[in-house]
């Protein structure tokens, strides 16, 4: 309940997403998503897309900075967007490149930092500023599918690039600040609608492991195929 009452914006979101894939798939339309039309010509296979959401569930118990810090570990939903650029292959297996950016994520520290002479011990606040590049490959199966409106599960995996600039601020006010960069997988699921002309739209859940810590995100994209 406490996730339902700090992400009222985004389930509104969902409700509006669920709502248009309904309409989508009720609606008639002359193309398939992802197969040869009726006319015998090649099947729609570039797309972009659009993705807003949301972080949740942010599993991190250590973060380290000139030291260790240990101890209870509490972090403030954000946000994420992407861009992605996708190549469908075979009707249902596509790749993807894509640019995220998670914005300002804010966590908070209770516990011991140890700077070689001897533990302090306070409350000590994080914020990181954290995006990245990623590449995947989506596989779909499709589970509706009259005439043009399709609508499928998907599953993706693959590989996020990623830099991390943090600060750290302890209970006196001083800040340390530490940039990071690594290559991690990604791996998500979720549902992806098509019903009317070159747009299609999708619910996706996707985990990211950045900085030793594993972040889920929750968003709903946009797409058009050309």
């Amino acid at each position: 309940m406490k996730i339902l009452r700090r992400n009222k914006t985004f389930l509104s979101a969902l409700l509006c997403f669920l709502a248009i894939a309904s309409f989508s798939l009720t609606t008639p339309s002359t193309v398939y998503a992802g197969g040869d039309d009726i006319d015998g010509d090649k099947p729609d296979r570039w797309y972009v897309a659009l993705g807003v959401g949301r972080t949740w569930d942010i599993d991190q118990t250590d973060q380290t900075i000139g030291g260790v810090a240990t101890g209870r570990f509490d972090n403030d939903d954000g946000q994420i967007l992407r861009i992605s650029l996708g190549l469908t292959f075979f009707k249902y297996f596509a790749v993807e490149f894509g640019i995220v950016n998670f914005g300002i994520l804010s966590s908070r520290y209770v516990g011991t930092v140890d700077f070689g002479a001897g533990g302090v011990a306070g409350n000590f606040s994080t914020k990181e500023n954290i995006n990245g590049i990623a590449a995947t490959v989506v596989w779909h199966i499709p589970f509706y599918k009259k005439g043009s409106r399709v609508a499928t599960f998907f599953i993706k995996g693959g590989a996020f690039r990623w830099r991390n600039k943090l600060k750290m601020k302890d209970g006196l006010g001083t800040t340390l600040t530490r940039k990071t960069d690594d290559v991690d997988p990604t791996a998500s699921f979720g549902i992806q609608v098509r019903g009317e002309g070159a747009s299609a739209f999708r619910f996706e859940v996707q985990r990211y492991e950045i900085d030793d810590k594993e972040i889920n995100t929750a968003m709903i994209n946009f797409l058009y195929y050309y």
